[in-house]
This record gives C-alpha cells, structure tokens and sequence, in this order.
C-alpha cells in the first residue's frame, strides 16, 4: 500500500500481514459540548449569567425561593429605573458583576420576606437613591462579602421594613 491517505471519518483498522488495512469507515458530523445557556436580559427575569455582557432591562426575582445571578463580567444599568428587585419569599441575589442606576429610591430592592443579597461586586446608585434598599426581608439576610462594594449619592443601604 503505498501513497498517503487523508482520514476524513472514524475509521477502524487491521493488521494484515504485518500492514494496516482498512476494514470500514464513516464519516460522522463531530459535535462539541452544548452552548450553555446565555442569559436573557430581554426578559428581565433575573438571570444574568454565561459570558459578561451588558443589560439596561430592570430584573425581577417574584417566584418562591429563587435564585438570581448577576454573573461575573456583567453590567446591569437601568438608568433612572430600579435595577434589581428582589420580591418572592425566600428569594436571593448573588451579585458578582456590576448592578448600577440613578434611581431616586434605589438600586437593588429587596422587598420579599425572606429575600437576600449576597454582594461580591459593585452596587451604585449615582442618583440621590440608596444603594440598596430592604422593605421586607425579615429573616432574610444581606451579605457584602470580601471585595463587595455599595456605592451611592444616598444611602448605602436603608432598611424601610
């Protein structure tokens, strides 16, 4: 057998006399791993995650026991709207990106009882608003871990509840 051949396809190979031989082959379509699935800013429902991008939708977490994401890389900013809103019972936030808005009232409401803020990046409110505001979180929790930061014209945060 002499020459060069292009393998285009699985194939499986032989020995036969001391040679390799070609026993049978296809071609397949190779598939890699499946996208992850992209956040959908559009729809406001609170999942900012995947690869960093920016959104100016205002999210909303209202189910029970939710679980929201402002993933790393991203930029929530709503301009004069609220940003986030935190409203089911038992819902929580994990902020690792960036959540921003002139909001008279505020940036980030927590008002479901129960609701959370674990806060690992950057909450601004460069309005007259507070950076985020809790309503009613009782027993709720509201966490501005190591390399977390509120920033505001108005209060960092404010407890109306």
């Amino acid at each position: 057998m002499g020459g060069a051949y292009r393998a285009t396809g699985l194939y499986r190979l032989t020995h036969v006399n001391g040679r390799a031989a070609q026993l049978f082959g296809c071609s397949f379509l190779a598939l890699g791993p499946a996208t992850p699935a992209l956040a959908d800013c559009a729809g406001g429902d609170g999942q900012l995650t995947g690869p960093g991008s920016s959104c100016s939708t205002p999210q909303t977490l209202g189910g029970s026991s939710l679980a929201g994401t402002v993933g790393s890389g991203w930029t929530l900013s709503t301009g004069s709207s609220d940003a986030y809103t935190v409203a089911g019972s038992g819902d929580s936030l994990l902020n690792q990106g960036t959540i921003t808005s002139t909001a008279s009232d505020q940036t980030v409401n927590i008002s479901g009882a129960g609701g959370s803020l674990s806060n690992q990046g950057l909450i601004e409110n460069s309005g007259t608003g507070a950076g985020v505001v809790v309503t009613n979180a009782s027993s709720g929790a509201l966490d501005n871990a190591a390399g977390g930061t509120i920033t505001t014209g108005g209060d960092g945060i404010e407890a109306t509840g």
